[in-house]
């Protein structure tokens, strides 16, 4: 249950740094730091809420649904966008299918609204290991 949303929030954290250093590198010094800082941001809370619900941890459940939704809600205005953007005529598309281009936000909505459906589902189980901590 948890190794998924585990899985996909170290995946997404990893991409989300890889990406934040991919930026730094195209644009050099020209770089807006503040966008460099939340893309650090967004990874380190997608690895605490990795760790958290690793662990079963409480925090880690409720930083988990934290990260699913902000990456659910910036994911689907991607999608939104892109699907809009999609609708213009005469729009060139890359390598000449839309599918192409739909893909990595279609799927980024699919693992965020994945991770959110399953903390969501399974709350007792973080529940009943924080009671059992507690005695």
């Amino acid at each position: 249950m948890e190794s998924r949303a585990l899985l996909l929030n170290l995946v997404t954290a990893l991409l989300i740094v890889g990406g934040v250093l991919l930026l730094m590198s195209w644009t050099g010094p020209s770089m807006d730091p503040g966008m460099a800082v939340l893309g650090f941001v967004l990874a380190g809370l997608h690895f605490a809420a990795a760790l958290g619900t690793a662990l079963r941890r409480r925090w880690g459940r409720l930083l988990g649904l934290v990260a699913g939704w902000i990456g659910l809600l910036g994911s689907g205005a991607v999608l939104v966008t892109v699907v809009v953007a999609l609708a213009a005529p005469a729009l060139p598309l890359p390598g000449g299918s839309w599918l192409g281009v739909l893909l990595i936000p279609g799927g980024m909505v699919a693992a965020y609204l994945a991770v959110v459906v399953i903390l969501l589902r399974n709350g007792a189980a973080f529940d009943g290991e924080l009671s059992g901590q507690l005695g």
